[in-house]
C-alpha cells in the first residue's frame, strides 16, 4: 500500500503530515560529526582489478558544495535533474551542492532521455550533468520534441540558456576540473584545477618539479609529468587500504595518475593517463583493461594459448 506524506500543516488531498513519521518521545540526540569525519565512500580507481572506495570527509563536501555555488551561482531558484546514478561523485555532490544552495533536486529512477526532456520542461530544470554519449542522446529526444533548449544548446556559442560547460573531474579530488576551451586546458586554483587562469597560492603541479618549485607560476616550463593536487577538497584516502593511501600520497600530494603539461600562459592540458592507470570509457563508465584482461585469462583454454605464445620461436 502506497503512503503519501506531506510537509507542513495541514496535510490534505490524500496525504498525511510527515511529522506522523516521528515517534513520541524525547528527540533524539544530534550527530557528533567531526570535520574530518568520512561523509561517504566512492567506488572508484580499480586499476589492479581490486575495488578502491575514495573516502570523502563532510570537510571535503562542505568545501566542494561552497566552491560549486560560487562557480556556477547556483541560488534557491535553481532545479537540478538527477540523470546520473548517486554512486557517481558528480551526481552526488552536485546534489548537495544545490541543497546547500536551497535549490531542489528532481530525481528518476531510471534515466530516459525523453522522460528527462518532459522533466527539464515541466519542472523548469535549470541544471543537468551527464556524459557526453548521455547528454547527445538528451539533445536528440528535446530536438524530436520540440523542447526549446535543444537547439540553442547544440550552437557553438549559444546566446541564451542552456549552456554546456566541460568538466573533467576526479572523485579522489572531490568535484572537478574544468575547461571552457575546446582545447583541453585548465588551470589550477588552491584546492583543485578549474576554469581560468592560474593563480597565486596554486597547488596542482606536475610531480616531476623540483621541491622548490611547488607552485603553478614556477612550473610553466615543466614537461608532460603526472598531475598531483593538494588542497581542502582532495580526499581523506582509500577505504581500508592504507599501504594504497600511502602510495597515492607519496609526496604529500594527491597522485591523480593523469599526466599533464603546463603552457607558457599557465593553462594546465591534460595528456593522457599514466600506462599502469590505462582505462577505457566506452560511454561514461571506467572500464579497467586489468578487468578484462582478468576475465579473459580466466577462460577455458585462455591459459594454453598464452603459454604457447610466450615460446620462443
Amino acid at each position: 500500500m502506497a503512503h503519501w506524506y506531506r510537509f507542513g500543516e495541514p496535510a490534505g488531498g490524500g496525504f498525511q503530515a510527515f511529522a506522523t513519521l516521528y515517534r513520541e518521545g524525547a528527540q533524539a540526540p544530534a550527530a557528533e560529526v567531526a570535520a574530518d569525519d568520512t561523509f561517504a565512500v566512492i567506488s572508484t580507481a580499480a586499476v589492479d582489478v581490486i575495488p578502491r572506495g575514495a573516502a570523502l570527509t563532510h570537510a571535503n563536501i562542505l568545501t566542494a558544495n561552497l566552491t560549486a555555488m560560487a562557480a556556477f551561482g547556483y541560488t534557491p531558484a535553481d532545479r537540478y535533474l538527477l540523470a546520473l546514478p548517486l554512486f557517481h561523485v558528480t551526481a552526488l555532490g552536485t546534489a548537495l551542492a544545490h541543497l546547500h544552495a536551497g535549490a531542489a533536486n528532481v530525481l528518476v529512477s531510471r534515466y530516459d532521455a525523453e522522460e528527462a526532456v518532459r522533466l527539464i520542461d515541466t519542472h523548469r530544470i535549470t541544471h543537468v550533468s551527464d556524459f557526453p554519449p548521455v547528454l547527445a542522446t538528451l539533445l536528440d529526444a528535446a530536438e524530436k520534441a520540440g523542447s526549446r533548449p535543444a537547439e540553442p544548446a547544440r550552437r557553438r556559442r549559444p546566446r541564451r540558456a542552456p549552456t554546456i560547460q566541460r568538466l573533467h573531474a576526479a572523485t579522489s579530488a572531490k568535484f572537478w576540473t574544468g575547461s571552457d576551451s575546446p582545447r583541453r586546458r585548465v588551470s589550477c586554483r588552491s584546492s583543485a584545477c578549474s576554469t581560468s587562469r592560474a593563480r597565486r597560492g596554486s597547488r596542482c603541479r606536475p610531480a616531476r618539479c623540483a621541491s622548490s618549485m611547488t607552485t603553478t607560476a614556477r612550473c610553466r616550463s615543466a614537461r608532460r609529468a603526472e598531475i598531483v593536487v593538494r588542497g581542502p577538497l582532495v580526499f581523506e584516502g582509500y577505504f581500508a587500504q592504507p599501504e594504497v593511501t600511502a602510495y597515492t600520497f607519496r609526496t604529500a600530494g594527491n597522485h591523480t595518475g593523469d599526466v599533464g603539461r603546463f603552457d607558457a600562459d599557465g593553462w594546465l592540458y591534460y595528456v593522457k593517463r599514466k600506462p599502469e592507470k590505462e582505462l577505457i570509457k566506452p560511454g561514461g563508465e571506467n572500464v579497467y583493461p586489468a578487468e578484462v584482461e582478468t576475465v579473459i585469462v580466466q577462460m577455458e583454454g585462455c591459459e594454453r594459448r598464452l603459454r604457447l605464445r610466450r615460446r620462443p620461436t
